[in-house]
């Protein structure tokens, strides 16, 4: 089979339902249709509701699985998986179907924003992907009106009441910024350090302490260290080494913030895969793998890269 890329175009659904039944009564055909087609197929959903689809179908033994919780907890990590299934498929010339729920009652403010760029990030990842169908459920039950609104603006397909739109009137394209606006400052108390002239080792001393004092274990704490280290490693080679380095606990959790003169141009940096043998890149990307939320904002005049690490 050969796709055809100017009529297999991208199509990146948000699918509103209320309730389970409505859920399965569309994602049920949608797999068992591309499982006949002959399509490749990844569900990344919670563990309940994959397990549900697994009960429902014996014939999911090419479906590929992944729960959200994991792949998509650090809303920066999902498109690297999409990418990589696609990468996969693409080559062969099969046609790939996605579910994907990024966003579930519970998830932080902070998550929530987050998420709500990835998915105008994906209209950017794949736009020009042929054969790539990818739906993104919303619980109208469960989510804040406001959420389900900016969902018609970050997907140019909508489904509603079993009424399917081709074009969103909200929809507001490729032309995506994610690093725009400010993020809130921290509630609590902050440890702050001036960069220049501070050493890589002395930094990550410093960040090893704050992960032990805020009750991280040896790998978690680990990882968070070489989160900030790839952070502040980036502002010195983009930014002359000259920047601030923030800590502060937000309840169990550690955040960093890194904050320099440097300016990020390219709006997918950090969320695509990178290959061992490259370095461009490959910071952000290693921060997006490592931490439990990432959120980046920046401008010609300055940027900063905040790092979330859960208990």
């Amino acid at each position: 089979m050969t796709l055809d890329s100017e009529h297999d175009s991208f199509i990146h659904e948000a699918f509103f339902y209320n309730d389970d039944q409505e859920f399965f009564d569309r994602t049920v055909p949608f797999i068992e249709d591309g499982v006949a087609a002959g399509d490749a197929v990844l569900v990344v959903l919670d563990r309940r509701r994959i397990d549900s689809l697994r009960s429902m179908s014996s014939g999911y033994e090419n479906v590929q699985f992944q729960d959200m919780a994991e792949v998509g907890l650090n809303p920066g990590r999902i498109i690297s998986a999409w990418t990589s299934f696609v990468a996969a498929n693409l080559t062969e010339g099969r046609r790939m179907r996605g579910i994907g729920e990024p966003i579930w009652n519970g998830r932080s403010d902070a998550e929530i924003l987050e998420c709500q760029r990835h998915e105008a990030l994906l209209n950017v990842a794949f736009e020009s992907t042929p054969g790539f169908t990818l739906m993104c459920p919303y619980d109208r039950s469960a989510l804040d009106e406001q959420v389900l609104a900016l969902a018609g603006r970050t997907h140019p397909t909508t489904v509603e009441d079993g009424r399917r739109s081709l074009l969103s009137r909200d929809y507001e394209g490729t032309d995506v910024n994610p690093f725009t606006g400010n993020l809130p400052e921290p509630s609590g108390a902050v440890e702050e350090f001036v960069l220049a002239g501070m050493s890589l080792d002395r930094v990550r001393r410093l960040v090893a302490d704050h992960a032990a004092a805020a009750g991280l274990d040896g790998q978690r704490a680990s990882e968070f260290v070489v989160a900030v280290n790839e952070a502040v490693t980036n502002t010195v080679r983009h930014a002359d080494g000259i920047g601030v380095l923030r800590l502060w606990r937000e309840g169990d959790s550690v955040v960093c913030d890194v904050v320099d003169h440097g300016w990020i141009h390219d709006p997918l940096a950090g969320r695509l895969p990178v290959s061992t043998s490259e370095t461009a890149g490959r910071g952000l990307w290693l921060i997006h793998q490592l931490c439990d939320l990432v959120q980046i904002r920046s401008s010609e005049t300055s940027t900063m890269v905040r790092m979330h690490m859960y208990p």
